[in-house]
């Protein structure tokens, strides 16, 4: 549900984008720890900033359409489910700024598929 709410921000925040990626991304590695040890988990489900975060990075500069958008959110479940490396290798530390981590990197992985697909498949630079 947290995916379906960071990527439904995203394509609402509009000009503050950016902004609210960047709030997100500070405030989820300010809290992780805290996160950790409140909640008595090494990774909390109930902590979600991971994958707000996560899938907003996904949708970063791309088109504007739900079908881009539903790319963004399907490719990015897909990294965070099977976690390829190096991915896995974030996950697996014990370090609780990796909460944050691994889903930036899923992100970052489902926006570079979009980004190929957009240079290569579509002629855009």
């Amino acid at each position: 549900m947290a995916s379906l709410a960071g990527i439904i921000i995203a394509w609402f925040a509009g000009s503050l984008f950016i902004p609210l990626v960047m709030i997100f991304m500070v405030l989820g590695f300010a809290v992780t720890a805290s996160a950790v040890r409140v909640l008595k988990s090494g990774d909390p489900s109930s902590f979600v900033m991971d994958e707000v975060v996560g899938v907003m990075i996904a949708a970063a500069s791309i088109p504007h359409t739900w079908q881009f958008y539903a790319a963004a959110f399907i490719l990015f479940r897909i990294f965070d489910i099977a976690k390829p490396w190096p991915i896995s290798v974030v996950q697996k530390s014990k370090l609780p700024r990796a909460i944050m981590g691994d889903d930036i990197l899923a992100g970052l992985f489902a926006n570079i598929l979009i980004q190929g697909y957009l240079y290569f498949a579509m002629g855009r630079a």
